[in-house]
């Protein structure tokens, strides 16, 4: 699990170490995946991810970040049944016969274009005193994270 960084930094605005450790998680996530780039779908899984690894380790929310559990919530963000989703659609799409060995991509995943501009928005209204609850709001208000909320607790593959 990445460092949770919870310090307040003036400059930074009291959230940034949780926007720090979103964004930190989100490449973790894509490097799960083996994908190239960091995809709103990683951003997601990030979100959930955290609250779930420190569950995992029996250690307390920071406020703020307890303050988004409700905002997960509304989205149906678990992540474990997020998990149990993904490898229910794999098993549906690959074969046992297709599965290759992983392999070492050349670099790490860097964030997209449209996921730059998201973090960099994201770090802005950090800076000018956003919680971290309200940053998250305002990342699954975007047309992209809504689309990957969707494709990642549909039912369906």
């Amino acid at each position: 699990m990445w460092p949770i960084t919870v310090l307040s930094r003036k400059v930074d605005g009291p959230s940034s170490g949780l926007l720090t450790t979103l964004e930190d998680e989100a490449v973790r996530q894509a490097v799960r995946e083996g994908s190239a780039d960091v995809q709103f779908e990683h951003i997601v899984l990030a979100a959930a991810s955290i609250l779930h690894q420190l569950a995992l380790i029996k250690t307390s929310d920071p406020a703020e970040l307890h303050n988004s559990r409700p905002l997960l919530d509304r989205y149906g963000l678990s992540y474990a049944e997020l998990m149990g989703r993904l490898v229910d659609r794999a098993d549906h799409v690959v074969s046992p016969s297709a599965v290759e060995s992983p392999t070492v991509p050349a670099r790490p995943p860097v964030a997209s274009p449209e996921v730059a501009r998201a973090f960099d928005l994201s770090r802005r209204r950090a800076a000018q005193g956003a919680s971290y609850p309200e940053i998250l709001a305002h990342l699954f208000a975007m047309p992209q994270a809504r689309a990957a909320i969707s494709a990642l607790t549909a039912d369906q593959p």
